[in-house]
């Protein structure tokens, strides 16, 4: 299977894997056709198949599958909210957004490209406000960990375990796609482990 996936990736060549086994389709195929009696019953990514299955056969088929290992960050993320932004807002501002959204951090983007520069903190951007100061580079925590909208949800857990903000998820130019709050991924994992009856 590594190997395979190996060979996809250099070689960019569409590849037709036909398996009995489900593990492996999932851990294999960006595609999936599920068929019955020789007709297509379902056909989707393995995301879709799980989290939505055609019909009971489906169902039945992808009940035992393991669907933390599909699912995504961009599967359990939220929208971001209001943000700081580089040279446009200060301390003061960046309180005050905190404050309308109840959360004591809140994400910094540059200027121009709107990519994610770091995160600043209630307690620095007051101190920072004390001081009579009005730009928030000096506080921008730059060290900020993030993950790709394909990170699986496998991966999140550990990096969320002693988090004090949420989660930043970045799409491929580095802009911000979305956060993921502790409660929303354990909301996330206990529908899952539920069935979707959580």
């Amino acid at each position: 299977q590594e190997e395979l996936l190996r060979l996809q990736e250099d070689l960019h060549k569409t590849v037709l894997f036909i398996s009995h086994d489900l593990d492996e389709a999932l851990k294999i195929g960006d595609r999936i056709v599920l068929l019955r009696d020789g007709r297509i019953v379902q056909e989707g990514t393995p995301e879709d198949i799980l989290t939505s299955p055609a019909d009971d056969y489906v169902a039945r088929f992808v009940e035992g599958a393991d669907l933390t290992r599909v699912l995504t960050a961009a599967t359990v993320m939220r929208p971001w909210g209001d943000v700081a932004v580089l040279g446009v807002d200060g301390p003061r501002t960046a309180l005050r957004k905190m404050r309308t959204q109840g959360i004591t951090s809140l994400f910094v983007l540059e200027r121009y490209t709107h990519n994610l520069v770091g995160l600043v903190t209630a307690e620095d951007a007051l101190a920072l406000a004390q001081d009579g100061k009005r730009e928030l580079d000096t506080i921008v925590r730059r060290d900020l960990i993030t993950v790709a909208e394909s990170t699986p949800v496998t991966e999140l857990i550990p990096l969320m375990a002693d988090l004090p903000h949420p989660l930043a998820v970045v799409d491929d130019r580095k802009r911000l796609a979305g956060v993921i709050v502790r409660g929303a991924l354990l909301g996330a994992l206990a529908e899952i482990k539920g069935g979707g009856n959580a």
